[in-house]
């Protein structure tokens, strides 16, 4: 669909050839049966018959096309065509319905019909109508948040590592709603959704059909640009893998793992409800198709370290990504030969406006807030306080391929839209120090994925012809409840031979896909290690000199993969006026690195990491325990973020 604005309907007509030359005339041979006529029939009348049986499965003798059609139509379809045969004197130019039985091409005009035939299509009407309202909500909370101390259980800490961490995630929840323009703000319901397109689409066409600011072309971007050539479609693009966890080595220390979670939300949508032949509208159609992305993260950490003979330290590496796909096939049909719309049509009647709303949220919200406190010499002192996952998996699968022809007496509202948002909060304070000899110091607060995934794939519903006197005769018809129909106007519709099914919509059609999908983490961190020397006993048995302290925040993954597949009419005539859009909105809201590594002698750190563990409680003043206040969290954790 052609972003913006009224899509102009160009009126094309086209003459019809009609060969008279008996010689010339397509024999279609359409079914198999035992015995078949011979290939030479149309030069010449034959005396004889050819009884021997068909060995060739694929054999394409032709013979002549039925010159009448039985008297019960139905009837016609429970046999083999070639067993029709005409009388021997039949006259192919004057006979009835020379070339329009159910299963012959549309290759002659309505002027093929010969005057005076008796013949008409048959209409029988019948009320119902396959819509209906889907609306599923998935929903994860998972609250993880731990405590480990040596001594005591630091409530001060966990209360106030709790209420910022609470504020943080508040603010940026509130920049992602702000990133988002508000006259998008699709409710999350059927029936509110499929109001909001209505009131969407007339404050459109009031505009005069102007484009939405955010407006794009179809096709791939990637973090806001559009790729040329474009990438792999997003559904062929692996999902980030969680990262797993190290096998630790055979030597005395201290190891933390307080992130490495996961929160996944994956959806799909396939709506066939409007996949016709053909639709007719006679009020404005309207079809807009939009995205809206967000990854937002705060990854601001404290590292202190003292005493460490060596120290790694990694505190980058985190990845957002926003992919989008805006697909547009051909109909379905489009590359299918089209056929007569058959002797019988069997119309629905849906009395009002039609639904086919499906709704589908999807959010996953961990509280991953860890404290950790470990004090050793002797062992190999493992926490594990991450590591956690999260899942939806849904799928929505509407309608299918009922109708040849839709008619809709008022207008067409169509929005496929798609929502994903992605918040991590990975605020880290740690602290190591080491009396121990040889002792190596590692820290990982980065490597954070946070990724947007989301494919709107259209078949038809882009392919739009004239409405004309014609097609208001057939629409006249059917709006009458007339139980016979003109056999010229089924050469203008397109069918599949059989029964030629309608539905037809007194008031509006509402053809609404939504897709909602979030994740949250919040997984702020205080590790504090304390390592004292190794005795030689524990030395000896693992023959080693060296000892370790290993603290790991990050590696959290947060992922949304999304697609809507809309298989539309092939074809379509509108009396109104046809407007379209295709929206994108991608953000990044990432906070600037304000990470601060800091390295200082053991005789500065190690009496404050005594006050955390509580050893000297009853001499140490409350006070103490003030270095948490440094949780860089601002006033307002997005000031320093930009998209």
């Amino acid at each position: 669909m052609v972003p913006g604005g009224i899509t102009e309907a160009i009126w094309h007509f086209s003459g019809y050839i009609h060969l008279f030359t008996d010689i010339a005339r397509e024999r279609a041979q359409l079914d198999d049966g035992a015995l078949r006529n011979a290939a030479d029939d149309y030069t010449i009348k034959l005396s004889y018959f050819d009884g021997t049986p068909v060995e060739d499965e694929l054999s394409t003798a032709p013979v002549h096309p039925p010159q009448g059609l039985p008297e019960d139509p139905e009837i016609h379809h429970g046999a083999p065509i070639k067993h029709f045969h005409a009388p021997e004197d039949a006259d192919p130019e004057t006979s009835p319905l020379p070339h329009l039985f159910p299963y012959q091409p549309l290759l002659s005009s309505a002027a093929g019909i010969a005057g005076g035939s008796s013949f008409v299509i048959s209409v029988t009407h019948q009320t119902g109508g396959d819509q209906g309202l889907a609306e599923i909500h998935q929903v994860n909370v998972m609250d993880n948040d731990g405590t480990l101390s040596v001594s005591s259980s630091n409530p001060e800490l966990v209360a106030m590592l709790s209420h910022e961490m609470g504020n943080a995630l508040d603010a940026m929840i509130a920049g992602v709603d702000e990133a988002l323009p508000a006259a998008w703000n699709v409710p999350q319901d059927t029936t509110a959704a499929a109001a909001f397109a209505a009131a969407h689409d007339q404050a459109w066409s009031q505009s005069g059909g102007h484009a939405d600011a955010h407006a794009v072309k179809a096709g791939y971007y990637l973090n806001g640009v559009a790729q040329d050539p474009s990438l792999p479609p997003p559904d062929e693009a692996p999902l980030p893998t969680p990262a797993s966890l190290p096998t630790l080595p055979h030597t005395l220390g201290q190891w933390a793992f307080d992130g490495g979670n996961t929160s996944i939300n994956a959806a799909s949508i396939v709506d066939l409800a409007t996949s016709a032949h053909t639709m007719i509208v006679l009020g404005n159609y309207y079809s807009t198709d939009a995205i809206f992305q967000t990854n937002s993260y705060i990854n601001n950490d404290h590292i202190t370290l003292a005493g460490g003979l060596s120290t790694s330290i990694t505190t980058g590496g985190n990845i957002a990504t926003n992919i989008a796909d805006f697909v547009q096939h051909d109909g379905v049909y489009a590359s299918l030969p089209s056929y007569y719309a058959g002797p019988h049509w069997n119309v629905t009647v849906v009395n009002g406006d039609f639904y086919n709303v499906n709704t589908l949220v999807q959010t996953n919200y961990l509280s991953n807030n860890n404290i950790t406190i470990q004090q050793s010499s002797d062992t190999q002192y493992e926490v594990r306080a991450g590591g956690n996952q999260q899942e939806n998996l849904a799928q929505i699968t509407n309608g299918g391929f009922n109708y040849d022809l839709i008619i809709v007496n008022g207008g067409y509202n169509s929005m496929n839209v798609i929502f994903q948002n992605n918040i991590l909060l990975n605020n880290d304070i740690i602290k190591m120090a080491s009396d121990g000899a040889n002792s190596t110091q590692t820290v990982d607060t980065g490597g954070n994925h946070l990724t947007n995934s989301a494919t709107i794939e259209n078949y038809g519903g882009n392919n739009f012809e004239p409405y004309g006197a014609s097609l208001q005769s057939i629409v006249n018809t059917v709006q009458s409840g007339a139980s016979q129909l003109d056999p010229s106007l089924g050469s203008l519709i397109s069918g599949d031979g059989g029964t030629f099914r309608v539905l037809y919509v007194t008031g509006n059609y509402y053809d609404i896909n939504a897709l909602w999908q979030t994740n949250v983490i919040s997984n702020a961190n205080v590790a504090l290690q304390l390592l004292d020397p190794a005795s030689s006993g524990p030395l000896s048995f693992y023959n080693t000199g060296a000892e370790n302290q290993s603290v790991s925040t990050g590696n959290d993954v947060l992922a949304n993969d999304a697609a809507i597949i809309n298989v539309g009419p092939t074809k379509a005539s509108v009396a109104g006026q046809v407007y379209g859009d295709t929206i994108l909105i991608q953000a990044n809201l990432v906070s600037l690195s304000s990470d601060h590594v800091t390295q200082v002698t053991p005789q500065t750190l190690v009496p404050e990491l005594i006050a955390f563990i509580g050893e000297t409680e009853a001499t140490t003043p409350a006070t103490t325990a003030q270095p948490v206040t440094t949780i860089p969290i601002h006033e307002d954790p997005l000031a320093s973020m930009t998209h």
